[in-house]
């Protein structure tokens, strides 16, 4: 009799050849259970052409076994072949009536551009598992397709009844943001948990970005603030967005500030520790309060010395202080450290000293902006506003 250990060890490793070994589907010592995993594991890496062998041969064994039919039906559908697929996802269908199966031949309707029977198989689909965020996606695609059809446009109106938040995220995902934020517009004037208030509202919130409606935008972000004033330092970059967008510079430079303290990986917010001190020198500047931008652009160029960016808009700001010693130092870094693409930093130099009444020089930095390539526009420098 064999020890329990060394019995485990034999099983657990009879397991792993079955599922690692290849499709060898003649083999009688292979159980339909492995030859299945197999094709999943096929199925999983997009080769289907491998699959749709493994389920063919499945066929010929389990020939009332829907399962066989559906997978020869998707991996035909992958494969492009809808005329096949249609087939045999019809025959799984009338073996079992399955949500998957019917979402698969409504995928393949869509293809063909028969969007009734797509809209028929989507609302089964729907009937076999309620909710299916991909389903109700996928009818909102359907019915737009299908806009003088009164079938479709009640089953639109009955999930807009029924789960306005549903249809609603169904819409933005296919950019119909205007439609998304009537109808979470709708649902927020019912009572709801504050955390799936939170979610609605940060929905609705990217409507309104899309809509370039940054008031609203403010607006929503302002209330998710409220109900979780410890939110993450994303929603408080997004409000300094907002608020930049609509000229609230102080406001946006404050939650900047809240963002930098909080420490956020680049990750976590999509953006560089660098870029956001950018910004909100950016905002300092557009406050005019030029020492803060300063302080920023100094604590840039502390972590790396070589920013000729921080060395220009550095001296553009000492410009505006009178600080012109020290304004005519940076520039000269910023040319030091990138002197291909400095035109830039030649114009705005040029302007200090016209400031500073050095004609000579200022004619000289223009000439040498010029043979680099850069072309003024209005305000494009700070000196020049």
């Amino acid at each position: 009799m064999l020890r329990p250990n060394f019995a485990n060890f034999l099983w657990a490793s009879l397991g792993v050849m079955l599922l690692l070994s290849p499709a060898c589907l003649c083999a009688d010592s292979e159980s339909m259970t492995s030859i299945m995993i197999t094709r999943s594991q096929l199925m999983n890496v997009r080769e289907y052409p491998d699959a749709l062998k493994n389920a063919q041969a499945c066929v010929k064994r389990e020939p009332t076994n829907p399962i066989h039919f559906r997978d020869m039906g998707e991996c035909e559908y992958r494969l492009g072949r809808y005329a096949d697929a249609l087939q045999h996802l019809t025959q799984s269908i009338a073996l079992k009536d399955y949500w998957l199966t019917r979402q698969l031949r409504y995928l393949v309707y869509m293809e063909l551009g028969e969007f009734k029977k797509a809209l028929n198989d989507c609302l089964r689909c729907l009937e076999l598992n309620s909710g299916l965020n991909s389903a109700e996606r996928d009818l909102v695609n359907i019915c737009s397709r299908l806009p003088n059809d009164k079938a479709a446009q009640t089953a639109l109106d009955k999930l807009k009844k029924s789960d306005p938040i549903s249809a609603a995220r169904a819409m933005m995902r296919t950019d119909r943001y205007k439609e998304a934020a009537e109808l979470l517009t709708t649902a927020l004037k019912k009572p709801m948990p504050a955390e799936v208030k939170l979610e609605v509202l940060d929905w609705r919130k990217r409507c309104y970005f899309y809509l370039h409606d940054h008031q609203k935008v403010l607006a929503d972000l302002n209330e998710m603030i409220r109900l979780k004033p410890d939110c993450r330092a994303y929603t408080f970059l997004q409000r300094a967005n907002a608020e930049s967008a609509l000229k609230m510079h102080a406001q946006s430079a404050k939650d900047l500030s809240r963002v930098i303290s909080m420490k956020p990986t680049a990750k976590e917010i999509h953006l560089t520790t660098d870029e956001l001190f950018y910004r909100r020198a950016a905002c300092y500047i557009e406050t005019g309060e030029f020492a803060k931008a300063i302080e920023d652009y100094t604590t840039l160029l502390k972590m790396d010395k070589t920013q000729e960016e921080a060395y220009k808009l550095r001296g553009e700001c000492y410009a505006k202080l009178g600080k012109h010693q020290l304004a005519l130092n940076d520039f000269a870094n910023a040319i030091k450290y990138d002197a291909e693409s400095s035109g830039s930093t030649y114009y705005s130099r040029s302007l200090l000293y016209d400031k500073m009444g050095k004609t000579k020089e200022a004619a000289a930095d223009r000439k040498r902006a010029k043979e680099l390539g850069h072309v003024h526009k209005a305000k494009s420098s700070i000196l020049s506003r």
